[in-house]
């Protein structure tokens, strides 16, 4: 067992990793780490990522008189390709998204199916919508980096390019942040990204503020049954009817499609293979009391 955990500060990404190496320390955050995906492979070191309770998306506006057609909103989550877009504009530390909830976070719902990259099928959806030929609206985008979007500009681009190869012709815009924030709570825009991260690792502080209420800020979505069910969800201690329950607004909300979810940071940790036992908390402190040192 360990006796004495000590934590040092290395501002310095690369003069950490050469602590790792040459044994000075045991563990290291590596996020900040150019190319540490060549370590999944290393024999000395372990990667591992820890889940965080942030979520990426994309808004719609159920005031718009496009968006507020399901099957719309349905083309849309068909025509993102959210796994290159995650790979070319999040980075190799992020996964795609299917709920809000990140996986590993309790409430996750794992038997959720996720919407398929198909053009084609976006398209019959436009047609069946009335939008044979596709539309035009605007696309928002926060004029800085964000936890949950490192780089607006180039995400937006990159949804517009993939929304217009299927006849949605998307304008993009920003505007300064604090004017942003005030227009999107008036329901000012028709599709914009934002983005959440959970203050406690409950469910609730993902689906409620979202989800529980009928608000502008949240494009005016409103569905009764998923309301009722959070409130629910708020009042009962009993664990496995709250998961039932959580479980069963994801399946609400997946099919309703008032967001489309696109992603989901990871903290990447490096640590020496002789570190056994450990296991990444996403929501809470570190519990190092089962890990141990083998040499």
């Amino acid at each position: 067992r360990i006796g004495t955990l000590v934590f040092r500060v290395i501002p310095n990404a690369e003069a950490r990793l050469a602590a790792l190496r040459n044994g000075e320390i045991q563990g290291m955050v590596a996020t900040d780490l150019k190319g540490w995906e060549r370590f999944r492979d290393d024999s000395r070191l372990r990667v591992v990522l820890r889940s965080l309770p942030t979520t990426a998306f994309l808004n719609f506006n159920f005031d718009d008189e496009h968006l507020r057609k399901r099957a719309v909103r349905l083309a849309i989550a068909h025509a993102i390709d959210r796994v290159r877009l995650v790979r070319e504009q999040f980075g190799p530390a992020w996964q795609p998204a299917d709920q809000i909830l990140p996986p590993g976070f309790w409430g996750y719902n794992p038997e959720l199916s996720d919407y398929a990259y198909d053009p084609q099928q976006a398209r019959r959806l436009l047609s069946a919508a009335g939008y044979p030929d596709g539309f035009e609206t605007e696309l928002w985008y926060p004029d800085r980096p964000r936890p949950y979007l490192p780089h607006p500009a180039q995400v937006a681009q990159a949804i517009a390019a993939d929304l217009a190869a299927v006849g949605i012709r998307a304008q993009v815009y920003t505007e300064h942040w604090s004017a942003y924030l005030a227009e999107r709570r008036q329901g000012g825009f028709p599709m914009w990204l934002l983005g959440w991260t959970g203050y406690n690792g409950d469910p609730d502080s993902f689906y409620f503020f979202h989800f529980g209420t009928v608000a502008p800020r949240e494009g005016n979505y409103d569905n009764r049954e998923l309301r009722d069910l959070l409130l629910r969800a708020q009042m009962i201690p009993d664990e496995k009817a709250r998961l039932e329950l959580y479980h069963r607004a994801a399946e609400i909300v997946h099919h309703d499609v008032p967001r489309l979810f696109l992603a989901h940071p990871q903290e990447v940790l490096l640590f020496s293979r002789d570190v056994v036992g450990y296991a990444a908390n996403p929501v809470g402190p570190e519990a190092f009391f089962g890990v141990t040192l083998g040499h």
